[in-house]
């Protein structure tokens, strides 16, 4: 009985480890083509750190992060070339009206800022996108966590990077088995399903590398305000 036991206990082991590796797989591949950002969003609290991080890979560094209910309507502050930036951070599911832009522009004295910025996971009213344009105050509108229904929209989703990393993964798969043969899938599924996990993953790397080598020769890709 007890061997019976062990041999349960062993393949459940197997499993998991097969499984955590799959997973793991996914997750570096999602990285690859873009959809990073696996930790879950629900509060206004959360989005600021994920504003804070996302205002990091684009380049600026984050000085203060007020936070908290006397704030005077700053999230972060943060500095990009001679620009220091008083940052109000909007995770709404409606849009955001013009008191963002007001208590922004309001709060940059306090903290000794010359500019401003609001960064949602919305976007504006248009009043709204008329007074930030009025006062100057920089505007990241829908920058959403991957956790968030909105970031994996259909049209985010069928990027032109995306569907080339998803056909160029399908093609390699195609290939590889194409050379397995259909008997060789059938004796070893388990061996095919990594072979075309690591198929997607070789095209993952090939379409961040032509991503890096552009934006090495031409900059990196404005982000849309």
């Amino acid at each position: 009985m007890w061997i019976i036991v062990t041999v349960f206990q062993i393949l459940i082991q197997t499993l998991q480890l097969v499984l955590d590796l799959i997973w793991w797989l996914i997750r570096v591949l999602a990285r690859l083509i873009g959809l990073s950002g696996w930790k879950k969003v629900t509060t206004g609290e959360e989005y600021e750190e994920f504003a804070a991080e996302y205002l990091k890979k684009q380049g600026f560094r984050i000085l203060e992060h007020p936070g908290g209910s006397g704030d005077l309507g700053v999230d972060l502050v943060v500095q990009k070339g001679l620009k220091t930036y008083a940052v109000q951070c909007k995770y709404y599911s409606g849009t955001v009206d013009g008191s963002a832009i007001q208590q922004v522009v309001a709060g940059m004295p306090c903290y000794s800022c010359n500019a401003a910025m609001v960064i949602t996971n919305s976007t504006l009213t248009p009043g709204a996108w008329t007074l930030a344009e009025q006062n100057g105050v920089e505007v990241f509108s829908e920058i959403c966590p991957v956790d968030d229904p909105g970031a994996l929209s259909l049209e985010r989703f069928l990027s032109p990077a995306r569907l080339a990393g998803i056909g160029i993964g399908l093609l390699l798969t195609l290939l590889a088995l194409m050379k397995v043969g259909p008997a060789g899938v059938r004796e070893n599924p388990v061996p095919c399903l990594f072979l075309a996990a690591g198929c997607f993953l070789a095209a993952g790397l090939m379409v961040w590398a032509v991503k890096a080598l552009l934006a090495l020769v031409f900059g990196p890709a404005e982000e849309e305000e």
